[in-house]
């Protein structure tokens, strides 16, 4: 995982693979270490605008927020 700050993005391998563009959120490759990665970014207090996956489309932040939410509710059913 990579943090530029200047930029504001994130770039990151695994933990977060967004679906392809107007596909509904979590998508296929949503799992738990999208929830950590969502919840470590929040405990370092990073700034991040855009998630760089190295696997799917570049992202807006709020795509992360989504699919982690997504995914703790699915998990609480």
């Amino acid at each position: 995982m990579v943090y530029l700050p200047k930029e504001k993005i994130l770039v990151e391998a695994d933990d977060f693979t967004p679906p392809p563009p107007n596909a509904s959120l979590p998508g296929p490759r949503s799992h738990a270490g999208t929830v950590l990665l969502y919840q470590d970014l929040q405990q370092m207090k990073l700034d991040v605008a855009t998630i760089a996956p190295l696997h799917g489309n570049v992202v807006p932040f709020s795509a992360l927020q989504q699919a982690a939410s997504t995914e703790v509710s699915s998990a609480s059913k």
